[in-house]
């Protein structure tokens, strides 16, 4: 989830990673990650996403607990009927997992009283509108929450089009543009 967010991550992207894409930790404790295709880059020349010295932690803590030198970051797991793990295996994580995956924690966070106030019915509603996109919509709502500019959102994760972006963000945008900063101005 760490990776997914620090770089805005597809579920192809995010499938793809292998440990050799992974560069760092810097003397700060944050990364790079080499983003070698995407839906955006047809042509295959690879674009730099950042990874936070969090996310490297993790990473590392996933590394050491998987015995994961090479090949893929993220692989099937092989469970138990309880749920605990039973192996690591050495094959990709499919893109098809990353959805289940998702929902899979939105519950867990929701068990954990991690939601706040939420009835069962909301959160059953949260879950079946998560996929695998979610995250990438979320972290573009972020941004722009934290003021960020429409260039560097694109350029940080790897847009294209500023129409999906700013589509993402129009609730936030509208709250933080030109008529909001207005109003603040005038004093509403």
């Amino acid at each position: 989830m760490r990776v997914a967010y620090d770089v805005g991550a597809r579920r192809s992207e995010l499938v793809a990673i292998d440990v050799d894409h992974i560069h760092g930790p810097d003397a700060g404790g944050a990364g790079a990650l080499f983003v070698p295709t995407s839906k955006t880059d047809q042509e295959g020349e690879g674009a730099w996403a950042y990874l936070s010295p969090a996310t490297m932690k993790a990473i590392a803590r996933w590394r050491e607990a998987a015995h994961i030198d090479k090949g893929p970051l993220f692989r099937r797991i092989e469970t138990h009927f309880d749920g605990s793990i039973a192996a690591i295996g050495t094959k990709r994580l499919h893109p098809n997992s990353i959805t289940l995956l998702y929902k899979r924690l939105v519950q867990r966070a929701f068990d954990k009283k991690l939601l706040g106030p939420m009835s069962e019915a909301e959160v059953a509603r949260w879950i079946s509108a998560v996929s695998s996109h979610s995250l990438r919509v979320g972290v573009a709502q972020d941004n722009f929450a934290a003021r960020e500019s429409l260039p560097a959102i694109m350029q940080a994760y790897r847009w294209r089009d500023p129409k999906t972006v700013l589509r993402y963000g129009a609730q936030l945008a509208a709250k933080s543009g030109a008529s909001a900063r207005m109003a603040v101005r005038v004093g509403e």
